[in-house]
């Protein structure tokens, strides 16, 4: 099968790398830490919380709490690492940042199938291709990206 290269180790990028590895299809993941940062990274690693360590309710009577049990059921590497990493918040999940983003980091580094790029994407490649770049992305792929959206 061929490699997906997904641009960008937030969130999303790492639940998307994840999931594909977790069905065997190799990925590059390519993300511009530790090289680059934007003005509200601190650490080196992947899906790193930057604003706060809460991901709000995890009461299963709401929609977001909903959606992180349906994460878990499918498997969350965010979610598994939020477990992992939760510290008391009452009825909201909020967990340890600097654990949280390591528990990632470290399981996709040692992801057979998954291949660590740190380097910044300054193109979008060609093949199957992710982008999960999100808000911080550089100023060098946003503007591919709206190249893309005319």
């Amino acid at each position: 099968m061929e490699k997906v290269t997904v641009l960008g180790a937030g969130l999303a990028g790492s639940e998307c790398a994840w999931q594909l590895a977790k069905r065997n299809i190799p990925v590059r993941l390519v993300e511009m830490k530790p090289e680059k940062k934007s003005p509200a990274h601190v650490s080196d690693g992947f899906a790193e919380l930057v604003c706060s360590n809460s991901l709000r309710s995890d009461e299963l009577s709401n929609a977001v709490g909903l959606l992180k049990a349906e994460m878990r059921a499918m498997g969350s590497l965010i979610m598994e690492s939020a477990d992992h990493n939760r510290v008391a918040a009452g009825g909201a999940l909020a967990v340890d940042r600097e654990g949280f983003s390591r528990y990632i980091t470290e399981k996709l580094t040692d992801c057979p199938c998954v291949e660590i790029v740190h380097a910044e994407a300054t193109e979008i490649p060609s093949g199957e291709v992710v982008i999960a770049t999100g808000p911080l992305s550089s100023d060098a792929i946003a503007e591919k990206i709206a190249a893309l959206c005319p």
